[in-house]
C-alpha cells in the first residue's frame, strides 16, 4: 500500500487518540479491579454503583474540550492562526477551570474513595503526557490571553458529541444496575462490571475523530471534497481492521477478562464469558458508528451527530437489553445490548435515506463549491516524482484553456517549492500532497509536507542554495500567500490570478 501524506498523518494521529483515550479509560479502571481482587466481588458490585458520578465529570469536562480540536483545526485550515490560539487558549483555561470544580464539588459532597483518586490519576497522566507536544519543535499551540462566551458556547456545542458518550454511559450503567437488582437479583450485580467494561473498551474507538477532526476540519474549509472522500474511505478500513482486532483479542481472551476483575463466583463464570464473546461480536459495526458520528460533527451537522451517539450509547443498548432480559434474564440481557451495535448502524442510515431521500449514508453533507474545481496530488520529493506532479498540474490546466503564463507561475512554484523541500530534508524523499484548486479568477497551489518544519515563504529566510534563491524570487511576485504549521506539518498557500 503506498504511503500517502493523508494515509501517513492519519494513522499518527490516530494512535496518538487510541493512546489518550486509552489512558483516560484504564487509569480510573484500576479502581474496579483493585477493589476486587483486595475486597471480593462485594465491592466490586458497590463501586459500579457510583460508577456514574465519574462518567459524569467525564462527561463536563469533555463538554469544554472535544470541540477545541474542530474549531482549532477549521481556523488553521483559513490560516487563521490568530483564531486558532484563542480557541486553544480559552479551551485550556476553560477544561482546567471545570476539573478544578468538579473535583472540589466531590470533595465536599463526601468522603473520597479510591475511584476520585483514580479519575483524578488519568485526568492529569493524559493531560500531561499530551501537554508533552506543547514543547516540541512541531508544536502549532500558542497560549493567549482570551476569554468569549460566544466563543466558548460554540467550543460546549462541538464538544457535546463526544462528551455526551460519558453521560450515556453514566445513564447506561445505571439502568443496567437497576435492572439487573430488579430482575436477576443481586448476586448477579458483579456483572454490571463486565457491560460497563465492554462500554468503555468501545469508547477506544472514539479515537477515530481525532484524524478526522484534524484532517476534515481542514480538508473542508479549503472545500476539499476528494481529499475528504479518501478519508472517509480510509477512516472505515481502518475501523473495521482495528474492530476486527479487538473483536479477536476479547473474544480469545474471555476468561482473562474475568481474572482481571476478579470475577470467581463460579455462578457468574459462564454468563460473564458469554457477555464478553458476544458483545465483542458485534463491536465492529460500533467502530463504524464511532467514525460516522465524528465526521458528522466535523462538518457541523451537530443535532445528527448528538442523536447518533444517544441511539448507540443509551436508547437501544438499554431498550434492547431490557426487552430481551425481561424475557430471557441475564441471558437477553447480553444478547440485547449486543445486536444493538447492529442495529444502531441500520437505524442510523433508514433516518439519513428517509430525511435526505435516498442519498448515500455516510458521506451525504458534503457539496462541491460551484465553479471550483480540486485535485490533489499525493507523491514523494524525488526529482522523478516532482516532475512528474509538474507534468500533470500543466496538462490539467492546458485542458481547461488557463494561460501559458498561469501554467508556467504555477509549475515553477511546483517544481523549486518541492525541490527546496527535498533539499532543506537532506535530499531525501519527502511525503507530501499538492493541492490544485481552480477557481474562476485564480487558482490557488496548497502544499502539504512531512519533512522537518521549515517555512520558505518567510522573506528573511537565508539562502544557501539555489533552490531558495530561485524561491525566494517568486515569492516577492507574489502577496497573496501563507504559511502555517498545522498538526506538526507544513502546510502553505499560494493565488496565482489569471
Amino acid at each position: 500500500m503506498k504511503r500517502t501524506f493523508m494515509k501517513t498523518k492519519f494513522m499518527k494521529l490516530y494512535f496518538a487518540g487510541i493512546f489518550s483515550i486509552f489512558v483516560t479509560i484504564v487509569l480510573p479502571m484500576t479502581d474496579r479491579i483493585i477493589a476486587s481482587h483486595l475486597i471480593g466481588e462485594v465491592a466490586l458490585s458497590a463501586i459500579n454503583v457510583v460508577i456514574p458520578v465519574f462518567e459524569v465529570s467525564s462527561f463536563l469536562g469533555g463538554a469544554v474540550s472535544f470541540g477545541i480540536s474542530v474549531l482549532f483545526c477549521g481556523a488553521m485550515g483559513r490560516f487563521d492562526k490568530d483564531e486558532a490560539d484563542r480557541i486553544y487558549s480559552l479551551g485550556l483555561v476553560s477544561s482546567i477551570a471545570v476539573g478544578i470544580l468538579f473535583f472540589v464539588a466531590l470533595l465536599f459532597v463526601g468522603d473520597l474513595y479510591l475511584g476520585v483518586y483514580g479519575a483524578l490519576l488519568g485526568t492529569i497522566v493524559s493531560t500531561l503526557t499530551l501537554m508533552l507536544h506543547y514543547f516540541s519543535k512541531g508544536c502549532s499551540l500558542h497560549f493567549v490571553k482570551y476569554f468569549s462566551f460566544k466563543k466558548l458556547m460554540k467550543i460546549v456545542s462541538f464538544s457535546l458529541v463526544d462528551a455526551s458518550t460519558y453521560l450515556y454511559a453514566a445513564l447506561f450503567a445505571s439502568a443496567i444496575n437497576a435492572f439487573i437488582m430488579a430482575k436477576c437479583g443481586e448476586s448477579y450485580l458483579p456483572m454490571a462490571a463486565i457491560y460497563s467494561f465492554m462500554f468503555e473498551i468501545v469508547i477506544i474507538f472514539n479515537a477515530i475523530a481525532e484524524p478526522l477532526d484534524a484532517l476534515v476540519a481542514v480538508y473542508d474549509s479549503e472545500g476539499n471534497t476528494e481529499a475528504i472522500n479518501k478519508v472517509m474511505k480510509y477512516a472505515s478500513r481502518i475501523s473495521v481492521v482495528f474492530g476486527v482486532i479487538v473483536t479477536a483479542f476479547l473474544f480469545i481472551n474471555a476468561k482473562g477478562v474475568l481474572k482481571v476483575f476478579g470475577l470467581e463466583s463460579v455462578e457468574l463464570q459462564e454468563p460473564s464469558i458469554f457477555a464478553v464473546r458476544v458483545i465483542s461480536l458485534f463491536i465492529v459495526f460500533i467502530a463504524l458508528h464511532y467514525e460516522y458520528s465524528s465526521y458528522y460533527n466535523a462538518q457541523d451537522i451537530i443535532g445528527f451527530s448528538i442523536l447518533m451517539c444517544a441511539i448507540r450509547d443509551l436508547i437501544l443498548p438499554v431498550g434492547f437489553g431490557i426487552l430481551l432480559g425481561l424475557r430471557f434474564g441475564i441471558t437477553g440481557l447480553t444478547i440485547g445490548i449486543a445486536i444493538s451495535f447492529f442495529v444502531t448502524d441500520i437505524v442510523c442510515i433508514l433516518i439519513v435515506k428517509v430525511k435526505n431521500r435516498g442519498m448515500a449514508y455516510p458521506r451525504l453533507f458534503i457539496d462541491e463549491e460551484e465553479n471550483r474545481q480540486i485535485i490533489t496530488y499525493d507523491f514523494k520529493t524525488s526529482v522523478d516524482e516532482v516532475m512528474d506532479v509538474v507534468s500533470q498540474v500543466k496538462s490539467e490546466l492546458s485542458n481547461r484553456s488557463i494561460s501559458l503564463e498561469v501554467q508556467n507561475k504555477a509549475c515553477l512554484i511546483i517544481e523549486e517549492g518541492f525541490l527546496l523541500i527535498r533539499e532543506k530534508n537532506g535530499n531525501k524523499d519527502v511525503i507530501s500532497e499538492c493541492t490544485l484548486v481552480i477557481g474562476d479568477e485564480n487558482i490557488e497551489l496548497i502544499f502539504r509536507d512531512l519533512g522537518m518544519i521549515f517555512n520558505f515563504i518567510e522573506e528573511d529566510t537565508k539562502v544557501d542554495n539555489f533552490h531558495q534563491y530561485v524561491v525566494d524570487c517568486i515569492m516577492d511576485m507574489y502577496q497573496d500567500k501563507a504559511y502555517i504549521l498545522t498538526s506538526s506539518y507544513n502546510r502553505s498557500r499560494f493565488v496565482i490570478n489569471y
